[in-house]
């Protein structure tokens, strides 16, 4: 919530606090304002304002702090007079008061969307729009607006420099256990058909089908089915010797989670060191053909091939993204991901930030303002040019860390940098 400013008034007869007849208003002698500002004369609350009682002779008022300039509300660290009005016996008195309202404090926050929320809160309060509890509504709707890029002025889209990441991916190499095969009862020495091996623990996929088995100083078996994460079926080949799976070395299927919030490949992975030094570059196939790569090809090298594969939705999570490689990895190796950044919904929070950080924080809150003036009055006004302008600064800004426009980005190009 917004920061709060108390004003208060006490009321002593001999000296002892005692309650008025009823409760205070605040209200000046002229009867034109109740809370101002001496500099200027801004009235910060109206005329014939009733107080509050608070215990015996003492009453107050709360006002919500707000630190945009130019809104009806009193700022931090501001010298305010307030007159309180009251009756007694008949008689109508005024005392004149001042305070200065507290020292802004909440600037490790500045950019959260619980701050974002705070001023249009305070917004919101002073223009007597809506109640304050819609103000993630309106922040939501800014972000949404601003995180689509759109140029004001010349409408194509920015590709904001905080929306192109990456992820480092560590392609592990294999892992190790130990899995025992059950043969066929008329089985001795060297056989065909197939072997039931169970690991002791979970240390196969689905994907491993079509793999191979490997036992040291045995020979190695094709896996043709899979049941479990433990339990799988192998091919017994021509000339193999039949032994106890005692040990065993089965590569990692070649698939791994993408980021949470990746929203689609901004190029293509890369090593971030390679054992050969020979392709830097992983090239994007279809999903059939790297599933082929491991069926038809089961030996392990380093990765060449890639596909993004959505995972089973989750309604609770939302979608989610795997990278699927062939070869397997022979070795581990680190992949550069570059992706698009996929933001997520905005919770009220000071803990909780806005992409594009500081630098941006005010142009967000301005096109909340521009929605609070266009869903209250439903006609674009001051605060939706002020959007615009701010909107163009912040894309100037980011410009300048992505590079120069290009003349097709100005005639209207959804590219937003010269090639």
């Amino acid at each position: 919530m917004a920061d709060t400013w108390q004003i208060a008034f006490a009321h002593k007869e001999n000296g002892v606090l005692t309650d008025l007849d009823a409760v205070p208003t605040l209200s000046n002698s002229a009867g034109t304002m109740g809370v101002w500002n001496p500099s200027d004369d801004t009235i910060i609350v109206a005329d014939d304002t009733a107080m509050t009682w608070l215990s015996t002779g003492q009453y107050y008022h709360t006002l919500t702090l707000n630190v945009t300039e130019g809104l009806n509300a009193p700022t931090y660290n501001t010298l305010y007079y307030f007159s309180v009005e009251r009756v007694i016996d008949g008689e109508t008195y005024y005392t004149v008061l001042t305070d200065t309202t507290p020292a802004y404090t909440s600037g490790e926050t500045y950019g959260s969307v619980g701050w974002t929320c705070d001023q249009i809160e305070a917004f919101l309060s002073a223009t007597g729009s809506e109640s304050a509890g819609v103000a993630l509504r309106y922040v939501q709707a800014a972000y949404d607006e601003f995180l689509a890029g759109r140029h004001p002025a010349f409408g194509y889209i920015h590709p904001w420099s905080f929306l192109n990441t990456y992820q480092e991916l560590t392609l592990q190499a294999s892992v190790e256990g130990t899995a025992s095969g059950t043969y066929t009862a008329s089985a001795s020495g060297r056989q065909l058909g197939t072997i039931a091996v169970t690991a002791t623990t979970a240390i196969f996929t689905s994907a491993h089908v079509g793999c191979y088995l490997t036992v040291e100083d045995v020979g190695t078996y094709r896996i043709t089915a899979y049941s479990s994460t433990t339990l799988v079926t192998v091919q017994v080949l021509t000339g193999q010797t039949a032994a106890d799976f005692t040990s065993k070395s089965v590569w990692l299927a070649g698939i791994y989670d993408l980021a949470s919030d990746f929203g689609g490949m901004n190029g293509r992975p890369t090593y971030m060191y390679s054992s050969t030094y020979l392709t830097p570059y992983l090239r994007q196939t279809s999903l059939d053909d790297i599933t082929a790569m491991w069926k038809y090809d089961g030996d392990e090298d380093e990765p060449t091939h890639y596909a993004v594969v959505a995972r089973e939705f989750d309604a609770t999570a939302g979608q989610r993204w795997q990278l699927w490689v062939a070869p397997r990895s022979e070795n581990t190796q680190v992949l550069r991901i570059p992706y698009r950044v996929r933001p997520g919904l905005l919770t009220d929070s000071a803990s909780v930030w806005l992409l594009g950080g500081r630098e941006h924080a005010q142009t967000i809150l301005q096109i909340a303002h521009k929605y609070v003036e266009l869903w209250g009055s439903g006609t674009a006004g001051v605060q939706a040019a002020m959007a615009d302008r701010m909107m163009a600064q912040s894309i100037d800004f980011d410009t300048a860390l992505l590079g120069s426009r290009g003349a097709l980005s100005i005639a209207g190009a959804d590219t937003g940098l010269s090639v």
